[in-house]
């Protein structure tokens, strides 16, 4: 199954959210982090693709680990009304293999409103 035939220009952001989960169970990653991307293009708040691209930027799945980045979809999904994804950002933050800078860069994004909603409060991490 391929995207391209899929009517790409006619699927809702659930339905890019669902073919993503098709093709993350079929350990398509790099398919299923395009679904998601395009899911969020049509609705930035869509909570469960915020989630899934987290998660695979915490594990590096299709994607360089990036615990910055990851960091900052967990809090987007939980911003946006899914507040499981809390367990996961604290446990990313437990985790001793996060280095200062990778912080202090999730620090510099709710600072500038690079990527987030400007919010100095959670700059201060």
């Amino acid at each position: 199954m391929t995207i391209l035939n899929l009517g790409e220009n006619k699927l809702s952001s659930n339905e890019w959210y669902n073919l993503g989960d098709d093709y993350y169970k079929a350990k398509n990653y790099s398919q299923a982090f395009y679904c998601y991307e395009q899911a969020l293009k049509l609705n930035p708040k869509h909570f469960s693709s915020l989630y899934s691209l987290g998660w695979m930027y915490e594990y590096g799945q299709s994607v360089a680990i990036k615990f910055s980045v990851a960091a900052k979809y967990y809090r987007q999904a939980i911003e946006n009304g899914y507040a499981d994804a809390q367990k996961d950002l604290n446990r990313l933050f437990d985790r001793e293999t996060i280095s200062g800078d990778e912080l202090n860069s999730v620090g510099v994004m709710y600072h500038s409103g690079d990527g987030v909603i400007k919010d100095y409060e959670k700059a201060l991490i």
